[in-house]
């Protein structure tokens, strides 16, 4: 059966389906994402704008307009990038929890947090747990370094990523990381080098 002996529902459903955007290849996510950045960043602020005075409504409606568009766009792809983080390759998974751990998009912070908790206390592959212990561990977010971390320490089994954790506790105040070192020492299947670190970490 060729098109034209198609019903016209079916030939309507065949044109929309060729329109269709070709989905972006997840290796591509880390630079696209940088890359929406980097032009937000440049873009002028309105303060600036306030110099040519007779100029500031026309210049700031086309910046608004065009800020707003970059916003959506940013937005889109970081839902893309959490996407990629349930993506089947540990490779793709590993190189999404990086690009998110590198972002300072305030805008995103929580749903980024979120991210890479979800990585750090679920993911099959030790390799992106790490990256995202390491990654929380630049958050700015110490509170949510410290639950993450919490609930961490007590399932891990891998000392890489028990390694990462230590690290990324000295991020926090002795107040909050010694109960969680404390605790954490005690475990009996501890490597001795991983146990070392923590003692030196909870007494720092």
């Amino acid at each position: 059966m060729t098109d034209d002996n198609l019903p016209g529902e079916d030939r309507e459903l065949f044109a929309a389906l060729e329109n269709l955007p070709l989905p972006i290849p997840a290796s591509e996510l880390p630079r696209l994402f940088f890359a929406r950045i980097a032009r937000r960043r440049q873009r002028p602020g309105l303060a600036a704008l306030a110099i040519a005075a007779s100029a500031i409504l026309i210049i700031g409606a086309g910046w608004f307009i065009d800020h707003r568009r970059e916003e959506h766009d940013l937005a889109a792809l970081h839902d893309q990038l959490v996407v990629a983080l349930q993506d089947r390759s540990p490779a793709a998974r590993y190189r999404a929890v990086a690009t998110l751990g590198g972002s300072s998009d305030a805008n995103a912070e929580l749903l980024i947090i979120a991210a890479l908790t979800t990585s750090l206390l679920s993911d099959p592959s030790a390799n992106v747990r790490e990256a995202a212990a390491e990654a929380l561990g630049r958050s700015a977010d110490t509170l949510a370094l410290h639950d993450a971390a919490a609930q961490a320490l007590v399932v891990e089994r891998s000392p890489f990523v028990q390694a990462a954790l230590v690290r990324a506790l000295q991020r926090l105040s002795p107040s909050l990381r010694t109960p969680l070192l404390a605790s954490f020492i005690v475990r009996p299947d501890l490597d001795s080098t991983v146990r070392a670190e923590a003692r030196r970490v909870a007494g720092s």
